[in-house]
């Protein structure tokens, strides 16, 4: 594959990460208010997955809540917990913190705290593809071996208020090499159009 053009100086990251890829592709304006102005977006979902993530990440302070206390005690576990990787795709810089990690597994994993999760999403994650990609790059080990898995923390209303219900399910699922090479072509199209949205935003 052609060697791309390294992101502009001006770009405000170095590199790329999935949620700027998710950004990008879904909404450039999205991109320029958040990485190029620092506004900042939150809703529900957002800040009780923040909670969770911080409360798995901290094992021994048990949290004041029931269910998420469940989760701290039951939920899996790895090696390395959030991992962050770095890698280089046909001259773009990439960067990937993974929530779970396991290299002498080969596990890849991603925790999930929302209403909603099926296999099928699990097997359609783009954000697990873009980890196998990092991993695939790093450690030159084919997509195929790579075992990957999403750790869901169902959540649900009450009385307005976003909980975890406390309970755990976990979908596993496998990439392929076509995989990997379709992502790679995507990113090489983000930088791109990063490249042209902060030139054309930053005007000297």
């Amino acid at each position: 594959m052609k060697k791309q053009k390294p992101l502009s100086k001006i770009c405000p990251r170095p590199y790329i990460s999935y949620s700027q890829l998710h950004t990008v592709e879904s909404s450039p304006k999205s991109y320029i208010k958040t990485y190029l102005y620092g506004m900042k977006f939150t809703n529900d979902g957002i800040e009780l997955g923040r909670k969770v993530d911080e409360a798995l990440n901290n094992p021994d302070n048990e949290h004041p809540e029931i269910e998420i206390a469940h989760l701290q005690r039951f939920f899996p576990r790895y090696p390395e917990m959030q991992k962050e990787l770095t890698a280089k795709f046909a001259g773009v810089p990439l960067l990937g913190r993974l929530d779970g990690f396991n290299q002498k597994e080969r596990i890849i994993a991603d925790n999930k705290a929302m209403e909603k999760y099926t296999q099928e999403m699990a097997d359609k994650s783009d954000q697990l593809t873009f980890y196998t990609m990092l991993c695939v790059i790093k450690f030159k080990i084919p997509a195929e071996k790579w075992n990957l898995q999403i750790n869901w923390a169902p959540t649900f209303w009450e009385n307005e208020e976003l909980k975890t219900t406390g309970a755990i399910h976990i979908f596993k699922t496998k990439r392929t090499t076509r995989d990997i090479i379709k992502m790679g072509a995507r990113v090489v199209e983000v930088a791109e159009k990063i490249n042209r949205i902060v030139e054309k935003e930053i005007k000297f």
